[in-house]
């Protein structure tokens, strides 16, 4: 690489500011603006560029950034969702991944139905644009798209430079990229609490931290006999349209989820954490999960008449590693989430859709009503267990 950067005088400024300076960053945004500004400073006529890189994620397909006249003045994500209206296809992006080589127009001379962007881009004064594939391992859809305002556009010159710094470039992007999936895979499939832990290095087994929480179990009621008559790939749609009424309800007040069972759902709201008091924010939660539920279900927009059991608890709980060998589980344990799911069992056989410890109600400023003490598997005595009123 150093043998090939001799073609270019600006090729090893460049290329030492991406193995040291660049790697240093921890956003996508700050590694586009440094770079950019580096092709400006060495005379490359770059006027505005966007870095697409595809992704991991249970609702993004790729991230985006948006750089234009000096500055990032978009990041965000493209959403699985949007993907599915064919804008893709018709991008330079599908072509590019298509063929594997550079995309170059000149957008004077190209018509206006080639590609959708190219009347804006023409209407805003742009006149070169180059769209190249980056060169990650992680993935087919990794692009980057620089564009000239200039007369002249890009030289031959510029597109050495461009071409002996991409494969740098695509490194840096690459190691940020790999820790922010990592991240988010972590985060969606145990919770941001347990992937915060376990990216701290709570790895070992037998490694346990203590907190105090509201801890919530939901169930649906009935999943059982519909699971008899629906076919799998139904019932995986009723699971989901069921959790999309819970868990908005749920991270809106800073809650946690951390396990879905079946269709049964735990989550904890740490105490002493953002945003007030724990059981607080806990009774909101159910609530507004359940009126969410009965407005689904009066919309008709779930495929079945979905009742959900919920049960709310204050208590001690840790997480902790448990399993064998190299193949743990860090999850949340201890009495209280176990009480937990004991009063959740009560609500299927009582019908009462929300039910409170005591412990949990007594936290609570405002008003809730005994229903009456109920024996609990395991438990040693009746608990005493409320609605709120």
């Amino acid at each position: 690489m150093i043998f090939s950067a001799l073609q270019h005088p600006a090729a090893l400024p460049l290329l030492g500011w991406l193995f040291n300076d660049a790697r240093r960053f921890t956003e996508l945004s700050d590694i586009l603006n440094g770079f950019c500004r580096q092709l400006v400073g060495a005379g490359v006529k770059l006027d505005r560029a966007v870095v697409s890189i595809s992704t991991l994620h249970a609702l993004a397909l790729s991230y985006y950034v948006l750089w234009s006249d000096g500055a990032v003045i978009e990041a965000d994500s493209f959403d699985r969702d949007e993907a599915r209206d064919g804008m893709f296809e018709r991008s330079p992006f599908h072509t590019v991944e298509r063929t594997g080589r550079w995309l170059e127009l000149w957008l004077p001379e190209e018509k206006d139905d080639r590609y959708a962007i190219i009347p804006e881009l023409r209407k805003q004064g742009y006149v070169h644009y180059l769209c190249m594939p980056l060169p990650l391992s992680i993935g087919p859809r990794h692009f980057l798209v620089l564009v000239s305002r200039d007369p002249q556009g890009f030289t031959e010159s510029d597109k050495v430079l461009i071409s002996l710094a991409l494969p740098a470039l695509a490194l840096v992007f690459e190691a940020k990229l790999l820790q922010r999936m990592g991240r988010e895979v972590l985060q969606t499939y145990v919770g941001r609490e347990p992937a915060t832990r376990v990216i701290q290095g709570e790895i070992v087994r037998g490694d346990v931290h203590r907190i105090e929480a509201a801890v919530m179990f939901a169930d649906m009621r009935g999943f059982t006999e519909r699971s008899m008559q629906h076919p799998e790939e139904t019932l995986v749609s009723i699971l989901n349209e069921y959790y999309d009424c819970l868990v908005p309800a749920i991270e809106a007040e800073g809650g946690d989820i951390l396990k879905f069972m079946g269709d049964g759902m735990l989550a904890m709201f740490p105490e002493g954490s953002a945003g007030g008091d724990a059981c607080q924010r806990a009774a909101r939660a159910a609530l507004d999960a359940s009126a969410r539920v009965a407005a689904a279900n009066s919309l008709h927009e779930l495929w079945a008449d979905l009742k959900v059991g919920i049960a709310l608890h204050f208590g001690a709980a840790a997480f902790g590693n448990i399993g064998s060998g190299a193949r743990l589980d860090f999850t949340v344990i201890g009495k209280d989430v176990n009480i937990a799911a004991r009063i959740s069992s009560v609500c299927a056989y009582t019908g009462e859709p929300l039910l409170l410890s005591e412990a949990f109600a007594q936290r609570l400023p405002f008003g809730a009503e005994a229903v009456g003490e109920f024996p609990l598997k395991g438990v040693s005595e009746p608990m005493r267990l409320y609605r709120i009123s």
